[in-house]
């Protein structure tokens, strides 16, 4: 294991232990270090990451950009494999949280 990988899994451990798995620190980690596996041609391993990433923001913020740009990681590397169908309900669960997101917005402006 090379030194910046050491350093981007020990950044892992650290927000799971603490804040748990679900936390939005942890899906941030894990989207710096597909990307350190991606540069290190380990796609695999990146897909790994990738695929909890977006699942923890869209459960924790659904509507962040963020959100969005993890996902598209995913949705990449999803077509590059020719999973296409995989990627496509990627995109779906993003867009469907978008809509709630939004919704629950112009409900909550529009009950006050």
């Amino acid at each position: 294991m090379q030194e910046g990988e050491a350093r981007l899994v020990a950044g892992l451990a650290m927000p799971e232990q603490l804040l748990g798995d679900g936390h939005v620190d942890v899906a941030y980690s894990l989207t710096e270090l597909g990307r350190l596996y991606i540069a290190q041609g380990r796609k695999s391993e990146a897909l790994a990451t990738w695929q909890r990433a977006p699942a923890i923001r869209l459960r924790t913020r659904p509507g962040h950009p963020a959100t969005r740009e993890t996902a598209d990681l995913l949705i990449a590397r999803y077509r590059e494999g020719g999973a296409a169908r995989a990627a496509e309900q990627v995109e779906a669960n993003v867009a469907a949280a978008a809509r709630e997101t939004s919704a629950s917005g112009a409900a909550a402006v529009s009950s006050d």
